[in-house]
């Protein structure tokens, strides 16, 4: 009966440790922590992508995962890479970027994180370099997955909303 008593009694006090780590409050400001990071990583890098260039290809480098999985509206699907150099050659170069509406849902245990907003971004490169000469309207979506404690962008979608 002993051998039996002390495993349950390590299970019972297991799950009461899983509960209190899974208490709404200790969840809420997880979460609220997440919003804080991933909003500062999405704010930080509108200046660097209106400048392109090394340091705007360094920090995409950096805050992108390998395999992340990008949809431009101009140019369709392109890897980290192709990105990479773009704004590296400085082909990838908008005039302005203004963003607005961000809205940012945690999931998990505070480890992915969607983000979703409005923008409008001024002369834009198309694949061929030549610059695009409207305000292109649009709505993004960007998925952030937290891994060993670094953000990480494992999508980014932009969908052009058409403006009459």
């Amino acid at each position: 009966m002993r051998q039996l008593f002390l495993p349950v009694a390590a299970m019972i006090l297991m799950s009461g440790a899983v509960n209190a780590q899974q208490n709404p409050a200790d969840k809420a400001a997880r979460d609220q922590k997440a919003v804080e990071e991933v909003t500062k990583i999405e704010k930080d890098k509108i200046p660097l992508l209106v400048n392109s260039g090394p340091a705007a290809a360094d920090w995409f480098d950096s805050h992108n995962s390998d395999d992340l999985a990008y949809q431009d509206p101009d140019a369709g699907i392109l890897t980290k890479a192709q990105v990479s150099a773009q704004l590296r050659a400085g082909t990838r170069k908008p005039s302005s970027i203004k963003q607005y509406d961000h809205r940012v849902r945690v999931y998990g245990d505070g480890d992915v994180a969607v983000v979703t907003y409005l923008g409008d971004v001024t002369g834009k490169k198309d694949k061929t370099g030549a610059t695009l000469t409207f305000v292109s309207h649009e709505a993004t979506t960007d998925v952030w997955v937290k891994q060993d404690g670094v953000w990480k962008r494992v999508v980014h979608s932009v969908t052009r909303i058409p403006t009459e």
